[in-house]
């Protein structure tokens, strides 16, 4: 798993995110949002690991230079993937009102944040990683 450093504490911040929605649900504060807010979830989680392995593969030296390409393409993918998500929800379930975008924002925000952490986790290590290659 060499492409995959962190999968682990990736994984444990994913269900921390599940256990937060789940308490916010059982005290009805997601109000008719509670389905959204659990497909988006698992939707961006889906989609923030395989943007991890993406930009994480880009940062070792086999890729060299190319680390900007992924991290962009990453990231209009996910947003690209994600508004096609919010279409098509809105088109298939038509629920009333756009209420239903503050949680996946929220969401979307929250998983972003996570994705650029974790991303900066990566490249310390692997600049450290390669550090210790030269010294060797």
């Amino acid at each position: 798993m060499k492409h995959l450093p962190y999968f682990g504490n990736l994984v444990t911040v994913y269900l921390v995110i599940l256990l937060s929605i789940n308490i916010l649900a059982r005290l009805d504060l997601l109000g008719p949002y509670q389905k959204i807010t659990f497909i988006t979830w698992f939707f961006l989680s889906c989609l923030t690991t395989l943007t991890h392995f993406v930009n994480s593969k880009s940062l070792y030296p086999d890729t060299k230079g190319k680390f900007i390409v992924y991290f962009t393409g990453g990231f209009v993918l996910h947003f690209l993937l994600s508004s096609a998500f919010v279409v098509i929800y809105k088109l298939t379930l038509n629920p009333e009102g756009h209420g239903f975008i503050i949680p996946f924002f929220a969401l979307f925000a929250t998983f972003k944040v996570v994705e650029i952490a974790f991303l900066m986790k990566v490249a310390r290590h692997v600049q450290k990683s390669n550090k210790e290659v030269e010294i060797n």
